[in-house]
């Protein structure tokens, strides 16, 4: 009887996909399956993980991490549907842990982990703080959620409808606002995963396309549950600048930093914004 299925989306992952997969499987949990679904690469990254005992390998053209998600989705037995992004990995003893019957009662949990830079070597922890109820309005402001360390019900995942297929970014954003709406959100205590950031990941892609689909997603929950979220929408707008300002001035972009946190300021976040703001004019005016 499978209990616990591992959907790994991969595109062009190389050995990091080995990594992540011998992750879950090494604890030897029964009840075990792990999805492995190919996103189009073209790097052999599959062939690293077939004939790995656990593996069920899928594949489909790229069509981004929402579609290889849930084609995995799809294909689970499990009755909870744990998340690994392929360069990511999950620490000892978390597949024993979700395999317990302690579990807090949630339709989603999440976790604190690492962040490791893989140029660099450098680990720091990630501290996640819990959500307010009501939870979905919390997430709306800031999402605290890493998917590397999300399990959450199948059939609580398939009433949601699952992940955006038309964003290749925020669309695991997308799909907690929605379970958070009906359901129960919860935190896991502990750290239980290791979240890896290298170059040429698409958490490093455009800023703009990153800012256009957490712009969309916002849009999207403002439809669906006006009542909810507009209380807080000029909040969520202003922190989402922010966070956008900030990642342009650290990428040397001043006039995309200037622009996300003039935004961010005018909605009334203050801090850190008015500082990151005054960093990013006085780099225009040296003419950087």
């Amino acid at each position: 009887m499978i209990r616990l299925s591992v959907v790994i989306p991969a595109h062009n992952a190389g050995p990091l996909l080995a990594e992540a997969v011998r992750s879950v499987e090494a604890e030897g949990c029964l009840g075990v399956e792990i999805l492995v679904v190919d996103d189009g690469s073209t790097d052999g990254s599959l062939e690293t993980v077939r004939g790995m005992a656990a593996v069920r390998p899928l594949q489909q053209p790229n069509r981004g991490p929402g579609a290889a998600r849930n084609l995995g989705l799809r294909q689970a037995q499990g009755e909870w549907v744990g998340f690994l992004d392929a360069d990511d990995v999950w620490l000892p003893g978390r597949t024993e842990r979700l395999l317990g019957a302690d579990l807090p009662v949630a339709d989603l949990l999440y976790s604190d982990h690492l962040i490791r830079d893989l140029a660099t070597g450098a680990v720091r922890q990630k501290i996640c703080p819990s959500l307010r109820a009501p939870a979905a309005v919390a997430l709306a402001i800031h999402n605290p959620i890493c998917t590397s360390t999300v399990v959450a019900r199948r059939p609580a995942l398939t009433a949601a409808g699952g992940f955006r297929e038309d964003v290749r970014f925020a669309e695991d954003w997308d799909l907690w606002l929605r379970m958070a709406e009906n359901g129960e959100v919860a935190q896991l205590a502990g750290v239980w995963a290791e979240h890896r950031e290298r170059p040429g990941s698409l958490a490093g892609a455009d800023r703009g396309e990153l800012h256009r689909a957490q712009e969309l997603v916002l849009a999207a929950a403002l439809e669906r549950r006006p009542a909810l979220y507009r209380p807080v929408a000029r909040a969520a707008r202003a922190q989402l600048d922010c966070r956008s300002g900030i990642r342009s001035y650290r990428d040397r972009d001043y006039r995309r930093a200037r622009r996300h946190l003039w935004r961010s300021v005018l909605g009334g976040r203050l801090r850190p914004s008015l500082k990151y703001l005054m960093r990013a004019l006085a780099a225009g005016a040296l003419g950087r």
